[in-house]
């Protein structure tokens, strides 16, 4: 069972967060009075995409996964949610549901926060700053899974995903996932991403070492896309 956090343990991760740091101390306590202290243990399912989203989660501790449904009956993660993250930002703006599963990895602990309070800690010039700025942030990172998913084959969404990680960056050099965790990001069998990255090795578009993946040739990994 997980030790309760005190409240004092709670204002350390606000006081480290971008957009809760922004707030004075009588809001940070306002917040912590609002919100609802959740405990999950590993293997929990949190939320589903049949529920509504109406508020912030906060991860206090721990590790969670957002995965949503392939066509095939298969799942594909949406993202990691660590500790010290926010998640629901989107969906609760746009008063829509989950985008997926969401399932405790670890034990910890999160604070769920009600879409109220962010309206109301909004009248704060530096909180709205920072909260449309992490929407924003949010958006743009589906607009690229959402581009990586419609691609048609696992070597344009391969292909897709290695061009989004080096434009993100200067270096030819990307920190990879694991490959299962790469194939779940993808959607598709662990042996089949293997394949895929040795076949891209092959052919002298990347280099593949265990927890790094160095970009030979972008213009061929673009040749993919457009084939």
């Amino acid at each position: 069972m997980n030790t309760r956090m005190t409240n004092e343990q709670i204002m350390h991760v606000l006081a480290a967060h971008d957009l809760f740091s922004t707030l004075n101390g009588a809001y940070q306590s306002d917040l912590i009075a609002q919100g609802s202290l959740i405990s999950h243990e590993r293997g929990d399912l949190l939320f589903s995409p049949y529920d509504r989203c109406d508020r912030l989660i906060l991860l206090l501790s721990g590790a969670l996964s957002i995965t949503f449904a392939l066509p095939s009956g298969g799942r594909a993660l949406l993202r990691d949610v660590r500790s010290g993250e926010v998640f629901g930002s989107v969906a609760s703006q746009m008063h829509a549901n989950y985008p997926g599963w969401v399932s405790s990895e670890t034990s910890g602990w999160m604070l769920s926060i009600p879409y109220s309070y962010i309206l109301t800690a909004c009248s704060d010039p530096a909180f709205l700053e920072a909260y449309l700025h992490g929407v924003g942030s949010k958006m743009g990172e589906l607009i690229e899974r959402h581009q990586i998913m419609s691609c048609t084959t696992l070597e344009k969404k391969l292909a897709s995903y290695l061009l989004q990680r080096h434009a993100a960056g200067p270096s030819d050099l990307l920190r990879c996932p694991s490959v299962s965790d790469l194939a779940l990001y993808l959607g598709n069998s662990r042996e089949s991403v293997s394949r895929k990255l040795t076949e891209f090795e092959h052919h002298g578009m990347i280099v593949h070492t265990r927890g790094e993946i160095i970009l030979k040739d972008p213009l061929a990994l673009e040749q993919v896309l457009l084939d």
